[in-house]
């Protein structure tokens, strides 16, 4: 079997209900709780946000220049039961301009930086409409959901596994300016991509007795079921001596089970 790039594009945008993980939000930043997890960016030449409570911002400020904390990119700290917030998190940007993959890496390092917490809401502000690409807010969403991606389907800790009635995962919730526009640009744009990394990933890690020729197959063929415009085409041998695959039917004479 071969994974035409036609293929391969079309599973950069699957559906967003296909993956069942985090849900990146978005509110207002006026909507900004006073209670969980707030996670701050920060650059070198940068104020803090200016709707934080004023005793807020004074307070972690001198946090800050205790630490000697210089907001130098992927530099973070870790403020524990600060004011009415069980952890606030303040993570470098550094001083070079803003890019797409670094506002994804400030999603994901959000994420990783309170992957153990036990806070219902996690709250990131962004208060940069002006940074490039558009819409930093869905950018920074798709580096959460991307973050937060873990591969546990076969450990166990020797324990019951939990009812249904365990408690909800850690809501992860973008605050901005542009919340709304944001939002709609998540959703048309890097939501199925986030859902195609995902099957991506989950098939990579999969081993050799679970995803072979055959059952990738019929797991693209599960993921893509009710997708509209999608035509899925499986080579067999035949097909790829036809054409003239010997690197890949090469490949395949080394397993039991054909390409």
């Amino acid at each position: 079997m071969k994974l035409s790039t036609a293929l391969l594009a079309i599973l950069l945008a699957l559906p967003a209900t296909l993956v069942a993980a985090i849900r990146p939000e978005f509110a207002e930043l006026d909507a900004l709780p006073n209670t969980g997890t707030l996670v701050v960016p920060l650059s070198e030449s940068g104020e803090l946000p200016s709707m934080l409570d004023s005793t807020l911002k004074e307070n972690l400020k001198n946090a800050l220049d205790t630490a000697d904390f210089k907001s130098k990119k992927d530099e973070s700290i870790t403020l524990f039961s600060f004011q009415t917030y069980e952890r606030v998190i303040v993570i470098g940007l550094g001083s070079e301009p803003l890019t797409a993959r670094a506002l994804q890496d400030l999603g994901g390092t959000a994420v990783q930086k309170t992957g153990s917490d036990n806070s219902e809401r996690v709250s990131i502000v962004w208060t940069d409409e002006s940074a490039e690409p558009p819409w930093p807010a869905a950018h920074i969403a798709l580096g959460l959901q991307l973050g937060a991606y873990n591969f546990d389907k076969y450990k166990t800790n020797g324990e019951e596994e939990e009812d249904d009635d365990a408690a909800p995962a850690t809501r992860f919730v973008v605050h901005s300016t542009e919340a709304a526009a944001a939002a709609e640009h998540w959703q048309n744009n890097w939501a199925g991509v986030a859902d195609g990394v995902y099957f991506a990933r989950d098939v990579i890690n999969e081993p050799a007795n679970v995803i072979y020729p055959e059952s990738f197959v019929a797991r693209a063929r599960e993921a893509f079921s009710g997708v509209d415009n999608v035509t899925i085409r499986v080579l067999d041998v035949r097909d790829m001596e036809q054409l003239g695959m010997g690197a890949l039917l090469g490949v395949g004479m080394g397993s039991a089970r054909p390409p």
